[in-house]
């Protein structure tokens, strides 16, 4: 699949700003819910609504302000009843890319994605939010390394709100960032949940490994997509090649 095929028509993408802080929220916990990822860290979400509104959108301010993330949000335009355009547009999913070195892998506690586990958030399950970032750390870690060079692009969130699935908004964020990393000979990396596998997958994206984690004693458990993306002729550095 062409990283410049249109996958819709009436999509756009552009970069984020904080007037968009609402609708991205908005998008972006809708999107979640479809995301047991998501639902099982923060199984209280439907009793402290705000609370969750409010640390997302905290996340998104740290995006504006940070000098090496990239949010985006995909829009679909408003129609009426009758099916005519209004001439607005509404978020339909959201996207944010990071430019990362190497020194920001082996140095890092938690995805800039994650609320911490020792926030106030009632909404969260605070073991659960330890044992997971814990487990995607470690496997960055371990996957992440030098041997894709010092800088790479990382993909920290991707969400679509279910009302627009299906119009390729998912594709059309992530090929946004796929064609950054071709432009700059970059690999791409990202942690996927089962549903976005589905959209890495088609674009080329390849797997380094499966985690699944869990509370001891409890039977639930929830997974991971470990996932690395080359631009066309890209080629490891010299002491890791094979």
């Amino acid at each position: 699949m062409s990283l410049n095929e249109t996958t819709s028509s009436n999509l756009r993408v552009r970069e984020a700003t904080l007037d968009d802080v609402d609708g991205w929220v908005t998008a972006m916990l809708a999107g979640y819910e479809i995301d047991h990822q998501f639902v099982y860290r923060y199984p209280f979400r439907k009793q402290y609504p705000e609370d969750a509104r409010s640390a997302s959108a905290a996340v998104f301010k740290n995006f504006i302000a940070n000098p090496n993330t990239v949010p985006l949000v995909a829009e679909a335009p408003i129609e009426r009843p009758d099916g005519s355009s209004t001439g607005k547009w509404t978020i339909a999913a959201i996207a944010c890319w990071e430019w990362r070195s190497i020194d920001d892998v082996e140095n890092e506690a938690h995805p800039s994605s994650f609320s911490a586990p020792g926030t106030t958030r009632r909404d969260m399950d605070p073991q659960r939010q330890k044992v997971f970032i814990d487990a995607i750390v470690a496997s960055e870690k371990r996957h992440f390394g030098p041997e894709w060079g010092r800088s790479r692009i990382e993909l920290q969130d991707l969400a679509c709100d279910p009302r627009f699935s299906r119009r390729g908004a998912g594709t059309a964020l992530t090929r946004w960032g796929l064609r950054k990393a071709q432009d700059q000979g970059l690999p791409v990396m990202l942690t996927a949940s089962p549903l976005g596998r589905l959209i890495y997958k088609k674009l080329g994206f390849q797997d380094l490994e499966y985690v699944e984690c869990g509370i001891e004693g409890e039977e639930e458990k929830v997974g991971t997509w470990v996932m690395v993306w080359t631009p066309q002729g890209w080629e490891k550095p010299e002491q890791h090649a094979q």
